[in-house]
């Protein structure tokens, strides 16, 4: 009887699907692209893949393919081992980073669990330096039962391979792709069932002894499924004049296979088990483990039965299904002893301790097992640490359901919501919630449970209703809960900054004081600095102490930006940020990184650095929209239109809106709405229009403003006093003014003193040229770019007072400061002050970076600072071929033909 992949069967009715694979295959050495192949199971996607392999091979590329295994889809980077262990050799070559991640991810080296992000990024290296030549093409069927960790590494190299001789071809049931791969694929190709005259061809040459009755019966149970049609043309059913029963194809087929599965005898039986439960093809292995459920050893010729039914193939040392739907046949076949037999077998021949082995013992292990139960959850915690959350969450439950105390099984299960919660599983995290308060009395876990649910939807802290949530807080700390307390308020800390009323910041800045943490923790210095700004000078001395070399955690440094932001201290903020983002690139976290970047990027502008604002903010977008985080990516195009808006770029609400759908919600309230309306009042300024630039930035700077925050609002002050004072709204400015300067220690801060300076200056009524020569003052005024505003504003007054003469020089500061700055609208505002004053200004010159995209920018200007592509690569997660794909466009557009000249036009 043939099988469905028997090269001698036709393969009917796949046209489509082999036009556009070699259609690919064609390109390949032209763009490197990704196909995805969706169909219900048995709808000949194997077949499809088989085909290309050969087809492939013939060609002369080089070859890698890799499956998912139902029975490891919880164990992270399964099938990324699978994939590239038998490469040493170019793992031993990866950059430390990304070397070390594949192998603490194989279980080769202790250390941090890696990201799916660095995991990824190493797997493109290896892949790229294997296609160099020949070409490669990389297959990948069961996408479906492929470990989280390994979809999401190889949906990174998927979204990186347009400029690298690559075919990257996966398959999947349909309705089972995960949605970072619907978002990262090229090209989708639905495998169809077969129209009925392909079906009756096919029956009529898989089976052409069938009388047309039986023919017909087919036909009917496999509705144009060709492994369905060939199967159960040889099913009993058509023996005993029965029907498949009622049940879906997927299943009718594996019943099939089990049929052909019960004439095996034992030998083939436990090798076919072993082989199934496990990602390893290695024959030796498959028969090594069989024979230990067996209790005796077992040959390469024990396989002949298998290869004989074509159930299996064996090439070389491997042993391979003839189709994905016989490996799901012979677990769902076996007996739950035999299962458990062979999971425990394949554990023992596996590293003790490693994933595979604990996860292999945990889906059989059938009583409570204190010891597998640690293990398991030391397991989740580096599942939940790569990205793998759905699978952490299995394995907190996992490790909960072989727990026999009560409390410590309470405590898993918290671990699982407080996963679930992070990973936005909100109904599976409200489930677990129930589960603990039925477990446990303890009221330190209950407490902690109770704050969970303050922070799911409906809770306390969505609801922004701030008393309550910090009474929940309040509990944990009656309960003894310890540093959670602390946790916890630096949580609501972070989504109730611009919100939370000064009673209540009040009353969280004790809690965390008397909760025994040492003054210069993170979490308290970021609650003190967000709640309290008259104490801004004694957060910054305790930031000042701090040294970066005793920081473990990166989030740790995180928020000791956040705290460093908000007592306004722009150089601790560039010193706690700097090695976070060097940190955070290392590990491959991209929303962190993001999120970092946009805070180093918004430190950027605030000192006017407007370039280096707009890349660091640009960057931020790219792992926003990579991360698929919608608010994040929000955030640094917000921060990016403040920049572009000092030249008067315009900002839409609308166009916002459109642009960031899944976000758009955040720009009607809070930062997104402060930093929206920030933007505005930039660009109206710049164009001239300074009475709707008041209006914009007065609700955030002006106290009583609808979306007035202390910290936020302090960020447009210069800006609005100085279109006060152009529009006429000096009364409103100046009791803004002294609001900002009645804020204690903030007010003098290196972000609010320089721009309370120029403030205080513009609105003088009395010694106003002192107040102005202050302004211009680096002693006086700390913010360069407030200065350069400041010589023009100080230009612009003398020449209405006449003094043409004395202006000229400030003037000319302003605009040659100015246009360093790249703020050119304000910088032709000094030019036309200059013209006015009998001086003629030369044309600023052009903006070399304007031409390039902001990735091309990027990569010029570290080649330009002397890296080399290879380690330009490393910095921005790119390939090395891609960087110099980047470069060689970018040369022209900057009139250069080597690397050499960058560092001059730069």
């Amino acid at each position: 009887m043939p099988h469905v992949d028997d090269p001698q069967m036709p393969l009917l009715g796949r046209e489509h699907a082999l036009g556009v694979l070699q259609s690919a295959m064609d390109r390949l050495f032209e763009a490197g692209s990704v196909i995805l192949i969706e169909g219900d199971a048995g709808v000949g996607k194997t077949a499809v893949l088989d085909h290309l392999d050969a087809d492939a091979r013939a060609r002369g590329f080089s070859v890698l393919r890799g499956t998912g295994v139902e029975a490891e889809a919880d164990v992270p980077a399964a099938a990324l081992h699978q994939m590239l262990h038998g490469f040493p050799d170019s793992i031993a070559a990866l950059p430390a980073p990304q070397r070390d991640a594949l192998r603490v991810a194989f279980g080769e080296l202790d250390g941090a669990p890696p990201t799916g992000f660095l995991l990824g990024l190493a797997a493109l290296t290896i892949l790229s330096e294997r296609a160099v030549g020949a070409g490669l093409v990389v297959i990948v069927d069961d996408l479906h039962w492929v470990d989280a960790v390994s979809a999401g590494a190889l949906a990174v190299v998927a979204r990186r391979i347009a400029n690298e001789p690559i075919l990257l071809v996966v398959a999947a049931r349909s309705g089972t792709t995960p949605r970072e791969w619907s978002e990262s694929v090229g090209t989708r190709v639905t495998v169809a069932p077969l129209d009925a005259a392909d079906s009756t061809r096919l029956v009529e040459s898989a089976a052409p002894s069938l009388t047309p009755a039986e023919r017909d019966l087919v036909m009917a149970w496999a509705q144009g499924n060709p492994l369905a049609l060939i199967e159960l043309s040889a099913s009993r059913h058509l023996r005993d004049g029965r029907g498949p029963e009622v049940m879906t194809l997927t299943s009718r087929l594996e019943q099939a296979f089990s049929h052909k599965l019960e004439a095996l005898d034992d030998v083939s039986r436990a090798v076919l088990l072993v082989a199934a439960v496990s990602r390893d093809d290695d024959q030796r292995a498959i028969l090594d483990a069989a024979g230990a459920m067996l209790a005796r050893s077992l040959a390469v010729h024990d396989l002949a039965p298998l290869v004989e039914r074509k159930l299996i193939s064996s090439s070389g040392d491997r042993v391979v299904f003839t189709h994905p739907l016989i490996r799901s046949a012979a677990v769902h076949s076996a007996t739950p002893k035999e299962r458990t037999h062979a999971h425990r077998a394949v554990a023992a021949l596996l590293p003790r301790g490693s994933d595979r082995a604990l996860w292999h013992l945990a889906v059989v292990a059938d009583e409570p097992d204190e010891d597998l139960a640690r293990a398991i959850t030391a397991g989740a915690g580096r599942l939940a640490a790569m990205g793998a959350m759905d699978s952490a969450i299995v394995a907190y439950t996992r490790a909960a359901e072989l727990t026999d105390a009560a409390d410590e099984r309470a405590r898993r299960l918290l671990l699982a919501a407080e996963t679930a919660w992070n990973a936005f599983r909100l109904e599976r995290a409200t489930s677990l919630l129930s589960e603990i308060e039925r477990v446990t009395s303890d009221p330190v876990l209950l407490a902690r449970a109770a704050w969970i649910r303050q922070l799911l939807p409906g809770g306390t802290v969505t609801a922004g209703e701030w008393e309550s949530a910090l009474a929940s807080i309040e509990e944990m700390s009656r309960a003894g809960s310890g540093d959670s307390v602390l946790t916890a308020l630096s949580t609501l800390a972070f989504n109730g900054v611009t919100s939370i009323p000064g009673p209540v910041w009040q009353r969280m800045i004790r809690a965390a004081d008397q909760s025994g943490a040492p003054a210069s923790d993170p979490r308290l210095l970021q609650i003190r600095a967000f709640g309290a700004p008259r104490d801004a000078a004694h957060v910054e001395a305790l930031l000042a102490s701090v040294a970066i070399s005793d920081i473990r955690e990166t989030s740790a440094l995180w928020l000791l930006s956040l705290a460093a932001m908000a007592t306004g201290s722009i150089s601790q903020t560039a010193r706690f940020c700097t090695p976070a983002i060097a940190r955070l690139k290392s590990e491959g976290r991209l929303t962190g990184l993001g999120h970092q970047l946009v805070l180093a990027s918004t430190n950027e502008l605030h000192r006017g650095e407007f370039r280096a604002a707009r890349r660091a903010a640009q960057e931020a977008s790219a792992y926003g929209t990579e991360a698929r985080d919608a608010l994040l990516t929000l955030t640094a195009r917000l921060v990016e239109l403040q920049v572009d808006a000092v030249n008067g770029a315009p900002v839409s609400e609308e166009v916002l809106r459109a642009e960031h759908p899944e976000a758009a919600v955040g720009l009607s309230r809070g930062i997104y709405r402060m930093n929206y309306l920030l933007a505005v009042g930039v660009s109206e300024a710049s164009c001239g229009r300074f009475a709707s630039a008041f209006a914009a930035l007065r609700e955030i700077v002006d106290a009583n403003g609808a979306s007035h925050h202390w910290q936020c609002g302090s960020w447009g002050l210069a800006e609005f006093v100085d279109a006060a004072a152009r529009c006429g709204q000096l009364t409103a400015a100046a009791a803004t003014v002294a609001y900002y300067r009645g804020l204690g220690s903030y007010a003098d801060s290196e972000r609010l003193a320089g721009q309370l300076r120029f403030a205080e200056a513009v609105l003088a009524s009395v010694d106003r040229e002192d107040a102005l020569l202050r302004a211009c003052d680096p002693g006086e005024n700390p913010l360069p770019y407030t200065r350069a505003r400041a010589s023009l504003f100080y230009g612009q007054w003398l020449r209405g007072q006449g003094r043409v003469t004395d202006a000229r020089p400030w003037l000319r500061q302003a605009r040659d400061a100015l246009d360093g700055f790249g703020a050119h609208r304000w910088a032709g505002v000094a030019r036309a002050e200059l013209a006015a004053a009998g001086e003629r200004s030369s044309r600023p010159k052009p903006d070399v970076g304007v031409s390039l995209t902001p990735q091309e920018e990027r990569i010029v200007r570290l080649a330009a600072d002397g890296l080399s592509n290879r380690e330009i690569a490393e910095a921005l997660f790119l390939s090395p071929r891609t960087v110099g794909a980047h470069l060689y466009s970018a040369y022209p557009k900057l009139g250069v033909s080597s690397r050499g000249e960058l560092r001059s036009k730069l």
